[in-house]
């Protein structure tokens, strides 16, 4: 049976992915996907806003979908950012993480906590300053280690969830 790693870069910008392995038969792969969200109408009625969701339903089928021919499936989800300096941004998180944890519940899905800083210390070069030079570092290694997924990641400009993926089977 396979063993499934799963790194989660929350928020409605984020990313998922999947590092499968089966050591019985050899089979390796990897999936790379933007976190499935939608688009709605905000609750405000002062003035015309949009807000992005994260897509349970797709989010959850995705998830199924790879647990139930698993026999261990591990999960690690970057720990969201909170602060209050950025209230929106925060609100946002705290709601993508919130779907997430109930998709988790749903499927008896067990996870842990990544601290951002902890897989990068692991996976990107030291002294980075910034999150500009955070996100081009993830990006140029995430293309170097996993360029069957290049294109995505050239696009979504990081390779977050890859590489939280690879620092949960490296690490759990």
């Amino acid at each position: 049976m396979k063993t499934v790693w799963v790194g989660c870069d929350n928020g409605v910008t984020g990313s998922i992915a999947f590092i499968i392995e089966d050591k019985e038969t050899g089979y390796y792969n990897t999936e790379f996907m933007l976190t499935p969200v939608f688009s709605e109408l905000s609750y405000q009625k002062t003035k015309v806003k949009h807000m992005t969701r994260v897509d349970f339903k797709a989010l959850y089928e995705i998830m199924r979908s790879h647990k139930e021919d698993s026999e261990r499936f591990v999960v690690a989800i970057e720990r969201p950012m909170i602060n209050s300096t950025r209230f929106d941004a925060s609100l946002s998180a705290r709601a993508s993480l919130e779907a997430m944890l109930i998709m988790f519940n749903l499927l008896d899905i067990s996870y842990v906590y990544i601290d951002s800083k902890a897989w990068q210390k692991q996976l990107l070069p030291a002294n980075l300053k910034g999150s500009p030079e955070q996100k081009r570092a993830s990006r140029d290694v995430g293309c170097r280690l996993f360029p069957e997924h290049k294109e995505l990641i050239m696009k979504h400009k990081d390779a977050d969830g890859l590489l939280i993926a690879l620092y949960a089977k490296k690490n759990l």
